[in-house]
């Protein structure tokens, strides 16, 4: 099967979501243009995992494949349910629309063990230390330099500074040199 697009987030070893998406087999047969336009696999990883893994007619299958409009609609539905621990901050304030805006456009900060918590979160989801390491082990530059920290950066496709600080919580970084790195940057 032909993918038309497919993306992994995450680090298989721990948490990671696959998602790809392919013409319909059916050709539309089987399900309305918006249903059929989201046919492909997903793959769901913990610890090394893959709970979607099955076995058809003898012949071991490693993802789910169908339409997956509904899937992504559940996540949408649920996505604050499913990653934060609590509804984000943000409210109806007003008696209209453009009231409730005006009023919520600078809405309160989050606690900052949510925030903590949440940046963890991205960062492991977005750069996972094997990713990390491959990285690493590919710089021209040694890693305690701005352009080290850039070309890591750059590969991940993450900001200059979550990069740094990640990098110290991963152990490849000093706070001392994170710090030098982000005032020369």
């Amino acid at each position: 099967m032909a993918w038309l697009w497919q993306q992994l987030a995450g680090d298989t070893a721990r948490f990671a979501i696959r998602l790809a998406f392919a013409a319909d087999p059916h050709q539309g047969r089987a399900a309305a243009p918006d249903l059929a336009a989201s046919w492909g696999s997903f793959e769901l990883w913990v610890d090394g995992l893959n709970l979607c893994a099955h076995v058809e007619e003898g012949e071991r299958i490693e993802a789910v494949h169908w339409y997956l409009l509904p899937l992504i609609e559940w996540f949408a539905a649920f996505w604050n349910p499913l990653l934060q621990e609590e509804r984000l901050p943000i409210r109806n304030a007003g008696s209209s629309a453009w009231r409730s805006m005006r009023d919520t456009r600078f809405p309160p900060a989050a606690p900052a063990d949510v925030e903590s918590r949440a940046n963890a979160f991205a960062a492991m989801l977005l750069m996972p230390p094997a990713s990390v390491r491959d990285a690493i082990s590919e710089l021209a530059e040694p890693i305690d330099t701005v352009a080290g920290v850039r070309a890591v950066a750059s590969r991940l496709q993450t900001s200059f500074n979550a990069t740094a600080w990640h990098l110290v919580n991963l152990g490849f970084l000093d706070e001392d040199v994170r710090a030098r790195i982000a005032a020369a940057h």
